[in-house]
């Protein structure tokens, strides 16, 4: 592979000014592409033999600048060369372009980061609420370093981050508690992500984390759930006259305590969806989490008359939301159940609280673990598997009553 690279003048055309433009002229074997710099200098003053301005005068601050930038654009073409030569491979004037109009987003990885995570959610790889947990990330990179050089990621600078994360405020809390240990493996886990997309993508660094003493996996969580007797109260407060963004609001959530869905998944119901699940009397559907990732699988859930019911329900209640002017969110549900939670007395994280309902309830009635694993969509039988744990730690503590109770009548 030959290759050219020359600092050029278009002397054939002179500004008002007194002077012309300067380009770089690459060439690669026998194609050849002109590179615009942006500037002008009287082309009397262009030494193209040296590849270097002139000055007009002694101490020409102009001329020291101008030859920095015309180096600094000069020094990106010649890694773009020598990284070629150096793993051996053909480079095309395209694939020159390409990459050196892409030199900063290779040099800097939050340029990086930013334009990816753009590109993965327009080209549907990534959801929208994945986009904003990676640009949550992004935030946090950018507070502790504004731009990160792709050389400087190495493990110090990871375990640095990390130690930083740890005596950072929860922005979410109102009490100034500390990020927990869960939303710091996160961070991590999405920076690591990246690199590794980074690497694919053929920036030559190598991983920080493989050596980098850091947490990428979250704890086990606390699964948020109600027991039978706790929906049941809410299914009560659902019969009572509630304002129609509340009742809205709850109906959605107990359709995802008795049939499983997802709040994303009830967003997507409609009048004529509604038709065909009556028909059929069960949900026939592909989960909108998997639609974007392209991992699709067909998720049938059979319908009782209580689900149904919550289903035309739903469909009514959207209807008449629209005709007044109402956008009843999933952000402004959260805050609703809250309200409502309390009102219940019941504790409601979020809409995923009715999913972990749907979860744990459905195996204390005695159903079957395959079962739930095809109706919640779960690839792996291990997520499914933490509903088991709950309906275990329930059995546990009926064996202590009977403990209790035998203590009760000891001498």
């Amino acid at each position: 592979m030959k290759t050219f690279l020359a600092l050029r003048c278009k002397k054939d055309y002179v500004k008002k000014n007194g002077r012309s433009l300067l380009y770089l002229l690459v060439g690669i074997d026998s194609t050849y592409e002109k590179i615009p710099l942006n500037l002008d200098w009287p082309w009397q003053l262009v030494d193209e033999a040296n590849n270097r301005l002139l000055p007009h005068q002694k101490k020409d601050t102009e001329c020291n600048d101008y030859n920095l930038i015309i180096r600094d654009r000069m020094g990106r073409c010649n890694e773009i060369f020598v990284e070629f030569r150096l793993k051996g491979k053909e480079l095309t004037i395209s694939q020159f372009l390409e990459l050196y109009h892409d030199y900063e987003k290779r040099k800097d990885f939050i340029l990086y980061m930013e334009a990816k995570i753009q590109e993965r959610y327009r080209n549907r790889q990534i959801s929208l609420g994945t986009r904003n947990s990676h640009r949550n990330t992004l935030l946090w990179l950018k507070q502790f370093r504004p731009t990160i050089q792709f050389q400087e990621l190495n493990k110090k600078f990871i375990e640095a981050f990390a130690a930083w994360l740890n005596k950072q405020d929860n922005r979410r809390s109102k009490d100034f508690k500390k990020l927990d240990t869960n939303t710091i493996a996160n961070v991590l886990k999405y920076v690591k992500a990246y690199i590794a997309l980074a690497i694919e993508d053929e920036v030559p660094i190598e991983n920080p984390f493989k050596t980098a003493r850091v947490k990428t996996e979250q704890d086990q969580k606390i699964i948020d759930h109600l027991r039978p007797e706790e929906v049941a109260r809410l299914m009560e407060l659902y019969e009572t006259d509630l304002p129609l963004g509340e009742k809205l609001t709850l109906c959605r959530f107990l359709i995802a305590a008795t049939l499983s869905l997802r709040i994303s998944d009830i967003l997507r119901i409609d009048a004529t969806k509604l038709e065909y699940y009556k028909a059929a009397r069960k949900l026939i559907f592909h989960p909108k989490k998997q639609v974007i990732t392209k991992k699709l699988k067909t998720i049938y859930v059979a319908i009782d008359d209580i689900a149904l019911g919550y289903l035309t329900d739903c469909v009514e209640l959207q209807q008449q939301a629209i005709a007044q002017g109402m956008q009843v969110s999933e952000a402004y549900g959260r805050k609703v159940l809250k309200k409502l939670a309390a009102k219940a007395g019941v504790k409601i994280s979020g809409f995923h609280t009715g999913r972990h309902s749907f979860g744990t309830n459905y195996l204390r009635a005695g159903g079957r673990l395959t079962n739930l694993q095809h109706i919640m969509g779960h690839s792996n039988i291990i997520t499914t598997m933490k509903y088991v744990h709950i309906v275990e730690e329930d059995t546990e503590g009926e064996l202590l009553l009977l403990s209790n109770l035998y203590q009760k009548y000891k001498p």
